[in-house]
């Protein structure tokens, strides 16, 4: 077996080393980078070996084309060539922009006849691409497609390139071949058809694709030999395991995802035991903790109410048609889809406990924002003077939580009152409409930053969340969602995945400067956005972000509130209540315990699996961002470290159900990394939790 060694300036044509065609053959290909490729593959198989299966893949895509007659041979790379390249190839580096606009580029440096394939379709021979290249190939024909089993294809030539044909196709779902195949017979091209192939894209595929080889009589699940070797000279792929140890591959990954489900309800079980013991023995009758069902901030109180059949329906909907409503949906639609169904399930819940007690009266007890709404006469006054009515002891002081926030928070309620929209039912509605558009909004930035692959199968989840039981109905589902939108927007900026990203840059600033007067915890949110630049790999929306944020600064203080102040206030007044007492040593595990129910045990499956992708990921990003499930590693990875931040802060004693969600949203996506195929089990047990909690327990804050 030898070893191709690839020229030192891989830009320049090789010699060729086949037979001339009419056509020229594109072939789009990724590095074989462990961490950038085949991430879906990871696990049951490590980065390592998933980027071997890569790069064995693409020997056998490259060695199919270079047997058969061409005009030119291209691979159209995203990243460097290695010593997998074949003689008889040029190189081109792909184009930026989302996938429809590099495959658009990629028929746009090309003139005449051309044929593009990937490298995902292992199992290509010769004889399957003959068709398209012989030379009476393109006779009465102007395009032939290849589908592939996934929804996607394999396979695109055209006998005139026209990138038109390609830009805006949804990329990544089941449905792309179907409008891509529609594209090119609604132009009036005469299409013929290549075989369909499956791409190998999960431990499933490979598995298939090897058992199909076995049965051809070939035992291996890609090609091996003839001068295709990995990074120390042995044959590429993970052939050394086999294609039958996928099974008991992925039968491991399951048990993990178990064993992490198993450890959470272990660490909430015992934060419930834990708090009960120390709550009856240690502060006598009142309970060090003040809190009613520890860890939680919740009384148990078994119920039932108007919001229940709501609930029960919502959930079923979205448990039996939401991963497939959300794989066929066109993004434009799924997106008011999955708000709706946050909504809907919002509501539901909330409506458990009946109109005045879950939703209209949430608002207006002693300690809520609406019994000051009356105090504020004049915004300037009120700012000039807010600070010194924080402390417990002084005169007039803020109820505990609008003492515990930046004025925004009771000015937003204010300005809702002054426009005819105050009470606690209005209020209730804001905080709802608000905190359920959060789905939609960590949903667009894991697009941006992602993929859609990976967003789509996180929308049900997202829509289904657990945490929907404390979003209706607080003003922290309010934070929650003025907080998403400025990541997602801050996202798109920098993926530059909108028309307008200097104007998205300048929203996410906007928004992300009144949550620093909406909340004095959401400032350690820096970390995810700095999170989101580096995934990017982009500095250019910092002056349009800081732009945005520089007025709420400047207005804010010229009118007489000092933020550090405010802060140092407050930190003050939280030790004059029941941070007091409440035990440090207790609550800095119990607030991880107590994110168990509002996040629910298909996101700490999903968890288990992002952690374990966190290390490569990361080392990885010193060259290149990652992609995929990397990235979305890296995403979810930088909210546990803000949750984490917040929890040691010790300014976070009890009820972080509800005062981490701007967190705890983030950590939803992990879900899309859990097996397609157990998705809909996984969601019924959001469900279930959630249901459980708003039926047993009466929730409060």
């Amino acid at each position: 077996m030898t070893r191709p060694t690839a020229p030192a300036a891989l830009a320049g044509p090789s010699r060729p080393t086949s037979p001339t065609g009419p056509t020229t053959i594109l072939v789009i290909a990724k590095e074989p980078v462990p961490g950038r490729v085949k991430t879906r593959l990871t696990p049951p198989y490590t980065p390592d070996e998933a980027a071997q299966l890569a790069e064995a893949a693409l020997c056998d895509t490259l060695r199919a084309v270079g047997a058969m007659p061409a005009r030119r041979r291209v691979v159209v790379l995203d990243g460097r060539p290695g010593t997998w390249l074949s003689p008889g190839f040029d190189v081109r580096p792909q184009s930026t922009g989302g996938l429809d606009e590099r495959l658009a580029a990629a028929f746009a440096d090309s003139a005449g006849p051309t044929l593009l394939i990937g490298m995902d379709t292992p199992q290509v021979t010769p004889q399957l691409l003959a068709p398209a290249l012989d030379i009476g190939a393109w006779d009465d024909c102007d395009a032939w497609f290849g589908a592939a089993e996934d929804g996607g294809f394999w396979a695109l030539g055209l006998a005139a390139p026209e990138p038109g044909l390609l830009r805006g196709v949804p990329m990544s779902t089941d449905h792309t071949g179907a409008v891509q195949r529609a594209r090119l017979t609604a132009a009036g091209l005469r299409v013929r058809d290549l075989p369909p192939l499956r791409d190998v894209d999960t431990a499933e595929d490979a598995e298939r694709v090897a058992a199909n080889r076995r049965a051809a009589g070939d035992p291996r699940p890609v090609r091996e030999d003839r001068g295709c070797t990995g990074r120390d000279g042995e044959p590429a792929g993970p052939a050394a395991h086999g294609a039958a140890t996928t099974t008991p591959a992925r039968k491991r990954a399951g048990r993990r995802d178990l064993w992490a489900v198993a450890a959470a309800v272990v660490l909430f079980a015992l934060a419930v035991v834990v708090g009960n013991v120390v709550n009856r023995t240690v502060y006598g009758t009142e309970g060090i903790l003040r809190l009613g069902w520890p860890p939680l901030y919740a009384s148990w109180l078994p119920h039932v109410g108007p919001g229940t059949p709501a609930a029960l329906v919502v959930a079923a909907l979205v448990v039996l048609h939401g991963p497939r409503i959300a794989q066929r949906l066109r993004w434009r639609a799924l997106v008011p889809a999955v708000w709706g169904a946050s909504m809907a399930w919002t509501w539901s819940l909330a409506l458990v406990d009946g109109w005045q007690r879950g939703v209209a009266g949430r608002l207006t007890s002693s300690m809520e924002y609406l019994r000051s709404v009356a105090d504020v006469h004049e915004v300037p006054a009120f700012l000039r003077d807010f600070t010194q009515h924080i402390l417990a002891d002084s005169p007039h002081n803020w109820p505990a939580h609008v003492a515990g926030h930046p004025p925004g928070a009771l000015l937003t309620f204010v300005g809702l009152d002054r426009i005819g929209l105050g009470g606690g039912a209005w209020a209730a509605a804001w905080c709802i409409t608000i905190g359920s558009s959060g789905a939609v909004a960590v949903m667009v930035t894991v697009r941006a930053l992602c993929g859609e692959r990976l967003a789509r199968p996180a929308a049900p989840f997202l829509a289904l969340a657990p945490a929907a039981v404390w979003i209706g109905v607080s003003a922290d589902g309010y934070f929650a969602g003025v907080s998403a939108w400025a990541i997602a927007l801050l996202a798109l900026a920098a993926t530059r995945t909108t028309r307008a990203p200097r104007l998205a840059a300048l929203g996410a600033g906007l928004l992300l400067g009144l949550t620093w007067y909406l909340s004095y915890g959401l400032t350690v949110l820096a970390v995810l956005g700095v999170a989101v630049l580096l995934l990017a790999r982009s500095a250019r929306p910092l002056p349009y972000v800081l732009a945005g944020a520089v007025p709420w600064v400047v207005g804010f203080t010229a009118l007489g509130f000092w933020w550090p102040e405010g802060y140092a206030t407050l930190v003050e007044r939280y030790y004059q209540g029941a941070a007091k007492v409440r035990p440090y040593a207790y609550f800095v595990w119990a607030n991880l315990a107590a994110q168990v129910v509002t996040v629910g045990l298909a996101t700490v499956a999903g968890l288990g699996r992002a952690v374990g992708r966190l290390s490569p990921a990361v080392r990885g990003m010193r060259r290149v961002a990652p992609r995929g499930r990397g990235a979305l590693s890296v995403l979810v990875g930088a909210a546990l470290c803000v949750m984490l931040l917040a929890d040691v802060s010790g300014m976070s004693k009890a009820e972080t159900e509800r005062i981490w969600l701007p967190f705890a949203l983030w950590l939803l996506p992990a879900c899309a990394l859990l097996p397609r195929r157990a998705h809909g089990w996984w969601l019924a047990a959001q469900a279930v939790l959630a249901l459980l909690v708003n039926h047993l327990l009466l929730t409060g804050w």
